[in-house]
């Protein structure tokens, strides 16, 4: 599974251990698992899921939507879910074998996001 960071500021610290340390001490291990399995869940994310490490957090609307927010422990994963061609995969939630690639919005650990650090 490809995992894309459109925005550098979470790029930038998911690619380095030394900036992952410093934005989550307790929690690097967590953070380092769930992007692991992600990684290396080969050809889609029900690889992932079949782990038993990561989960799939259900979104509370009824509409139809390509967001998916997975979770392993305290890491709490949110993305845009695509699959073949880059196509955005609506309820990925229910089609986990279609989505071969995530493009990660946002990154929280018990509750504390880099973006929402990186603002200030």
């Amino acid at each position: 599974m490809t995992l894309t960071f459109p925005d550098p500021a979470l790029a930038q610290v998911v690619s380095s251990y030394h900036l992952l340390s410093q934005t989550w001490p307790v929690a690097i291990g967590e953070v380092m698992l769930l992007l692991h399995v992600l990684r290396m869940a080969t050809p889609c994310l029900s690889s992932a899921l079949a782990t038993g490490l990561v989960s799939v957090i259900a979104p509370g609307k009824v509409e139809a939507s390509s967001r998916i927010v997975l979770a392993h422990k305290t890491v709490i994963l949110d993305a845009v879910a695509m699959g073949e061609n880059d196509a955005e995969v609506l309820s990925p939630h229910l089609f986990p074998a279609s989505v071969s690639k995530l493009e990660v919005a946002e990154l929280v650990v018990a509750g504390r996001s880099e973006l929402q650090r990186a603002a200030g």
